[in-house]
């Protein structure tokens, strides 16, 4: 309720801040982007980008709404709808607060450390100055709650599975939800290194450290597509030694004894098989033919990674040699970009798990391929010094795993346990289900609801 108030303040703040600026824009309206200034983009569309990179930790709080898709009562239909709000509200508030601003004030005479306060001071709006100042310590308010709410169940998690010690996962027996210790422990940690550190160098940290696992993310998405379940010793060869099985979810009914989802049997019989294999229309091409299921898609999304990224590198940092028009600037261009689009090619070339019925990202591979290449644009602009930090911060990371996780990892002894997946015969009554592990996470009561039918 608190964190509610003290956001629902802090929106307030910006929309009559903004309000403010529209209504007493600045007498000299060519000052808005003057020439002599550098115009539109005074350092250029790398600068742009290169902003972007450094504010976008302003985004970061609306994955924290995943983190508690446990404790939704609906989250496959809230949760997408939650979080394309809140990052919709973020941009637009953005959006109008900085072209508010640049209209108010000259872009140049805005102090960085204060930006809107300042504003309102050269303008001599003291009284305005105040507003703001309520509305910088609500939303330090604000991202504070949120860190707090989001950072303790990530540990949380991370300690139930083993990669972390046991005792960062404890909760207070009165409610079973607070974990108070990976709460103190991180929480007293974040407090030492905002006292420390400047905030310009905690901003580019905590900005590349999210932007790259928003890659991954992206990444796993079309992993999770082209991958067929997996299906470890024993288990594939009772799948196959029975009557072919598909899986259902929880929400989904058999229409009739004959199908399943309305789809017809012949389309049946291929699955899980025919998952990241290629397509009917595309069986006869040399070489990917032979290959594993899931095998050709999976070293694709690897190769275009690494185009995507050279392909960022050469408009941006090395954007001067392509201008230059260099002839080996200009062929590696050709030969990163004809192979980014020649991998993107292969993976669509591929048979999709479609057996997901909750929300899922359309258009795979080109959304996840064209965040992965919006990514690393916005992350080569940052400082080296920024890539430094945060190699130092993943090799800390990486011993930790290596000494503890690897050997107390939960899924390292019990594969069984990262999930279940309800399996159900082709044809006739149901037989005992088949556990597929590793695939989608269904809720205990879907054996009942499956046997009643």
């Amino acid at each position: 309720m608190l964190n509610t108030v003290i956001t629902l303040l802090n929106l307030v703040v910006i929309i009559l801040a903004t309000c403010i600026m529209f209504s007493r824009p600045n007498k000299h309206g060519s000052e808005f982007a003057p020439a002599s200034h550098g115009g539109l983009f005074p350092f250029g569309f790398g600068g742009m980008i290169g902003g972007a990179g450094t504010c976008f930790y302003a985004f970061i709080g609306f994955d924290a709404i995943t983190v508690s898709s446990e404790e939704a009562l609906n989250p496959k239909r809230s949760m997408p709808i939650a979080t394309g709000v809140s990052v919709g509200v973020v941009t637009l508030l953005f959006l109008l607060a900085s072209l508010a601003l640049t209209l108010f004030v000259p872009w140049w005479t805005v102090d960085r450390q204060a930006a809107f306060t300042s504003a309102f001071h050269i303008r001599n709006y003291e009284w305005a100055t105040y507003i703001t100042g309520i509305g910088s310590l609500l939303g330090l308010s604000a991202s504070l709650f949120t860190s707090m709410y989001a950072m303790p169940r990530v540990v949380y998690a991370m300690a139930s599975d083993g990669l972390l010690p046991k005792f960062l996962g404890y909760l207070l027996p009165s409610t079973q939800v607070s974990p108070v210790v990976a709460l103190s422990l991180f929480g007293l940690f974040a407090a030492i290194l905002t006292l420390l550190c400047d905030i310009h160098l905690l901003a580019d940290f905590l900005s590349i450290g999210t932007l790259i696992a928003y890659t991954i993310v992206s990444m796993n998405v079309c992993i999770l597509r082209y991958c067929q379940p997996q299906l470890y010793s024993g288990q594939w060869s009772e799948l196959e030694s029975s009557e072919t099985h598909f899986s259902i979810s929880t929400d989904d009914r058999l229409t009739d004894e004959k199908g399943i989802h309305e789809t017809n049997e012949a389309e049946l019989s291929e699955w899980p098989h025919s998952i990241g294999r290629l397509k009917s229309a595309f069986r006869h091409l040399p070489i990917l033919r032979n290959s594993a299921p899931g095998y050709a898609p999976i070293i694709s999304l690897l190769l275009y990674t690494i185009c995507a990224f050279g392909l960022a590198f050469l408009l941006l940092p090395g954007s001067q040699y392509l201008q230059e028009a260099r002839w080996w600037a200009v062929l590696i261009f050709i030969l990163f970009l004809a192979g980014a689009i020649f991998f993107v090619v292969i993976m669509f070339l591929h048979e999709q798990n479609k057996s997901f019925d909750s929300f899922k990202v359309p258009f795979v591979p080109l959304i996840p391929c064209f965040c992965v290449f919006l990514n690393f644009c916005l992350m080569v602009k940052l400082s080296p010094m920024t890539w430094v930090r945060f190699i130092i911060w993943l090799a800390i990371g990486l011993i930790i795993y290596f000494a503890y996780g690897w050997r107390h990892s939960v899924h390292a002894d019990n594969p069984g346990e990262s999930g279940k997946l309800i399996t159900v015969p082709k044809m006739g009554s149901f037989d005992d289900d088949v556990a597929s592990p590793g695939f989608e996470q269904f809720n205990n009561n879907n054996d009942n609801n499956i046997n009643n039918n």
